[in-house]
């Protein structure tokens, strides 16, 4: 709203003379009269690119909630797949490799604190808030978790989330290790412009340098010392598309490996 003040100032002069015999007087009479003029401006500023992201972002993106509101959970078991052969939308309802109890057991809401196994060697389990998601656990039995939710009209630019990871060393190749699948779908346009594979083998994990390795109780893990923060960058043309992000976690192939990732602060702003 913008308000203009406009002064407008008016000056008459009256001059009257009277004349008697002898003697003239002029006398002057000055009168201002001041005249303001308010005009009103009313403008009207429609929702900016940063309002139409925080109206479409995620549901319970940080899991402050306490509980699973906005997120589907899958799982199954992985054993009869390699790393390249997995697909998370096949282990959500509905899908092929899909075990509810699997699902429903191989993921929970955690608090803050340390992790269980690497301890102080690892950053808080919650990124910001409370609370995170864990999915998978430490138990080694070849299963897969996945968390998964849809978003519709998203008109963010880019998505973001962090992740924290926990994967066990078996000397595996890279096809048979524990990992992390991150596979993004744009349900309009129809495709998967994003699908990232992590693995706890040492020609993947072991020279990526957000990954350290460390020896607990004679076993060897891969895993983040700090939380770290993934950028899904979309572009200014897939704005107001709907979109399916799916996380997937999964043990080793031969089952005597585990993998587990803590998740939190998704959004279409850097956590």
């Amino acid at each position: 709203t913008t308000t203009t003040t406009t002064t407008t100032t008016t000056t008459t002069t009256t001059t009257t003379t009277t004349t008697t015999t002898k003697t003239t007087t002029t006398t002057t009479t000055t009168t201002s009269i001041t005249t303001t003029t308010t005009t009103t401006i009313i403008t009207t500023t429609t929702p900016n690119q940063e309002t139409a992201c925080a109206l479409s972002s995620f549901i319970n993106g940080g899991f402050e909630s306490g509980n699973y509101l906005g997120w589907t959970r899958g799982g199954g078991t992985r054993t009869s797949l390699l790393s390249s052969q997995i697909k998370p939308q096949e282990f959500l309802p509905g899908g092929s490799f899909y075990n509810p109890s699997i699902a429903s057991t191989q993921s929970s809401i955690v608090t803050n604190g340390l992790d269980p196994i690497l301890k102080n060697l690892m950053a808080n389990i919650v990124q910001n808030g409370t609370r995170s998601l864990q999915i998978g656990d430490a138990a080694r039995t070849g299963d897969l978790s996945v968390a998964s939710q849809s978003i519709s009209n998203y008109f963010c630019d880019n998505m973001f989330f962090a992740w924290l990871a926990v994967f066990e060393d078996g000397n595996h190749t890279s096809e048979e290790s524990s990992l992390i699948v991150v596979e993004l779908k744009d349900l309009t346009q129809g495709d998967t412009p994003i699908n990232k594979t992590y693995t706890a083998s040492s020609a993947t994990a072991g020279v990526d340098p957000g990954f350290q390795s460390a020896t607990v109780l004679s076993r060897k893990y891969y895993y983040t010392p700090g939380w770290r923060v993934e950028n899904l960058n979309l572009g200014v043309n897939r704005r107001g598309h709907n979109f399916s992000l799916s996380i997937a976690v999964a043990d080793c192939f031969q089952r005597g490996h585990l993998g587990y990732v803590y998740l939190d602060s998704f959004g279409g702003i850097v956590p």
